[in-house]
């Protein structure tokens, strides 16, 4: 079966009505997920939550004595500290109120954690790295994970 050239255009002319695409907004950034607001369902402000308490009541708990309790703290740790807090404070209140807000904080904050924990055995607080140092790297780990998949799972549902 040979194809002729006007048969190959009307081909081409079919395809070309089948195919429509709509031109994007303007500016508008790659992952829209993470900005578009919109309200958070099921039970993902909860379970994520629940899991925010499991970890910092587990990093707390296993985190061993500091190497030298009298160091005088430094100025990044103490930015970097109250960075997190408020990102926690944050996703307290976005969570609360079922917003995606909620969960962005969430990521940030699990960040945040992350970059605390990772610092801790660089900067001299700790003598080593541990089984502590780890349990809290794969805490803060998969509350990034989490808060990633929630965001996503809510764009896609919302």
């Amino acid at each position: 079966m040979s194809l002729t050239r006007d048969s190959l255009q009307e081909l081409h002319e079919e395809r070309s009505r089948e195919v429509r695409l709509s031109p994007g907004r303007p500016g508008s950034p790659r992952g829209r997920w993470l900005a578009e607001p919109g309200v958070v369902g099921g039970r993902w402000p909860l379970g994520l939550g629940l899991a925010w308490v499991v970890v910092l009541v587990a990093a707390t708990l296993l985190e061993p004595a500091p190497a030298d309790p009298d160091a005088p703290v430094p100025l990044w740790a103490s930015a970097l500290f109250l960075a997190h807090f408020a990102t926690l404070g944050a996703m307290a209140a976005g969570l609360s109120s079922r917003r995606r807000m909620g969960l962005v904080a969430s990521v940030g904050a699990a960040g945040l954690g992350l970059l605390a924990s990772a610092m801790c055995p660089v900067s001299g607080h700790h003598t080593g790295v541990g089984a502590w140092w780890y349990l809290q790297m794969a805490g803060f780990t998969g509350l990034v994970a989490a808060g990633l998949a929630g965001l996503r799972r809510s764009s896609a549902t919302a």
